[in-house]
């Protein structure tokens, strides 16, 4: 009763003070707020950057309750910090498309008026999305954010509590500190342009259900998925080399997770207060877990574990600093999956010893000569005789050279398909890429649209091409012809991504990157 109070009051102020229409000047541009209500700012050239007391505030600061609505017409090029913060009674927001950058805390606390459904489309022109700009705008539904868009500031979206859906552009390679933290996000596809997620950037976001996290990412951040409490399984890649403290820390409803085999720490309260989890594989690649990773997974009852060596673990992975309490696992009712040529060793090891060992079967341990250089699939425990597959996947200017074990090359597959005898460790090795190194410039060189959809045009001019091949961002040729005669390529059937296309001509070999939608 007392928010319609409150709403109805400034409803009545507004119905009042729109009577009085509000103009100026501010740097180059003009302002004006008509008597319905909108704010029209026009002119050529940038916004000013304001502070967020009302000293040093936007001229059209006094007159919030006025503003209904926000037009940038075209001609603005930038929105400056502070810009429309604290216009909480506005309905909608038209960005013009000279508008290169939105600044920092440009639109928080906007869209305030409960049940309004509000909705922002930004421009193809904007480039960079300031720290906080769209900070607790309460009623803000979805936002569309074009290619062009290439960082997003932290905080960004933070605190949007109604924004359910979200597409990250192929563009950003970094979701940063806070993003998307205490939104309303339901499910989130993160783009194979991203390599980092920051710190907290999904923390708290309690509806969301569903995350794909692509091979492209390296780095999670600590208390990235903290709070996700309707988070109830997540995959992640083989590409991750670290995640950090608290992790998914609170993820109530999580109940299966497999840690990559390119991590080697599990951080201290990574998956602390999961009260859901019920079994988790830890990669031979781990060789330290930090305390309180599982204080408060009462429900944990299988874990898989590919060291040959067992790790060096004290009580407080599973009882906290605290000591042995309620939200302590017992240990003695979790069932340990190991190699089984390594069971007597576990028998023995301190913490480990007081769980239920079994032999899980003979290992398999694919791993890479340099994690910076690529990644590898197919670890795990295998019945004798079995047939195991591993696959090595380079990353973006390396490519796989060949397998080896103990130094010696057993294969150049890849993937490689073997019989399982006895526990094996595997070297994928890579190598620098030849396939996109730029060797020479051809002038006069096109390659357009970018991004594209369907189809990718190549512009000549009078120069003959000879060669054209197409690489995913790994490293992995996609497309390839010699004698090139055609002005078009099809690449509707490419999946969303950063690829690079290297053109070999009379006059050198140039290479581009282009992104497909």
């Amino acid at each position: 009763m007392a928010r319609k109070i409150f709403i109805l009051g400034f409803a009545m102020l507004l119905s009042v003070a729109s009577a009085f229409a509000q103009g100026g000047t501010t740097g180059p541009l003009t302002w004006n707020i008509d008597n319905n209500g909108t704010l029209t700012i026009s002119g050529t050239g940038a916004m000013p950057d304001y502070e967020w007391d009302y000293e040093h505030a936007a001229p059209w600061q006094n007159f919030v309750v006025l503003i209904s609505a926000v037009v940038i017409e075209n001609g603005v090029t930038t929105i400056g910090n502070n810009a429309f913060n604290d216009c909480f009674v506005v309905k909608s927001i038209t960005i013009g498309n000279s508008v290169t950058s939105i600044g920092k805390y440009a639109f928080a606390y906007c869209f305030g008026t409960y049940g309004i459904s509000a909705s922002v489309t930004i421009p193809s022109s904007v480039t960079t999305i300031g720290d906080r700009a769209f900070f607790a705008c309460a009623e803000l539904e979805s936002i569309i954010i074009p290619n062009s868009v290439t960082s997003i500031g932290w905080g960004a979206f933070s605190s949007c509590g109604k924004l359910s859906s979200v597409t990250i552009p192929n563009s950003i390679t970094t979701i940063e500190e806070g993003t998307f933290d205490y939104s309303g996000l339901e499910s989130i596809t993160i783009p194979n342009s991203v390599t980092t997620i920051g710190v907290s950037a999904f923390q708290g976001c309690h509806k969301l259900s569903s995350v794909i996290i692509p091979n492209s990412v390296t780095t999670i951040g600590s208390s990235a998925f903290s709070e996700c409490i309707a988070l109830e399984s997540i995959t992640l890649p083989n590409s991750v080399t670290s995640f950090g403290d608290g992790t998914f820390d609170g993820c109530t409803a999580l109940k299966y997770i497999t840690i990559p085999n390119s991590a080697t720490t599990i951080g201290s309260s990574a998956f602390s207060e999961c009260i859901a989890l019920e079994s988790i594989t830890i990669p031979n690649s781990v060789t330290k877990i930090r305390p309180n990773v599982f204080i408060g997974c009462t429900a944990l009852t299988s874990i898989t574990v590919l060291n040959l060596v067992p790790i060096d673990i004290g009580h407080e992975v599973f009882y906290g600093w605290g000591g042995q309490g309620i939200d302590s696992v017992d240990i003695a009712t979790i069932t340990l999956k190991v190699p089984t040529s390594a069971v007597s060793s576990y028998q023995t090891a301190e913490v480990w010893k007081e769980m239920i060992i079994e032999g899980g079967g003979i290992l398999v341990n694919p791993v890479t000569n340099n994690p910076e250089q690529g990644y590898t699939t197919g670890d795990g425990l295998y019945g004798g005789r079995a047939t195991a597959t591993v696959t090595a996947v380079p990353r973006n200017g390396y490519r796989f050279v060949n397998w080896t074990i103990d130094g010696a090359v057993i294969s150049t597959a890849n993937p490689y398909s073997f019989t399982v005898t006895e526990d094996v460790e595997l070297v994928a090795n890579f190598n620098e890429s030849v396939g996109i190194v730029e060797t020479g410039r051809a002038p006069s060189l096109q390659v357009y649209p970018n991004p594209t959809k369907d189809e990718l045009r190549i512009e000549n001019g009078e120069l003959k091409i000879n060669n054209v091949e197409i690489y995913d961002i790994y490293g992995k040729k996609q497309f390839s012809t010699f004698n090139f005669q055609f002005s078009t390529i099809n690449v509707s059937h490419f999946p969303t991504g950063i690829y690079f296309i290297k053109i070999e001509t009379d006059k050198g070999i140039v290479t581009k990157k282009f992104i497909k939608n």
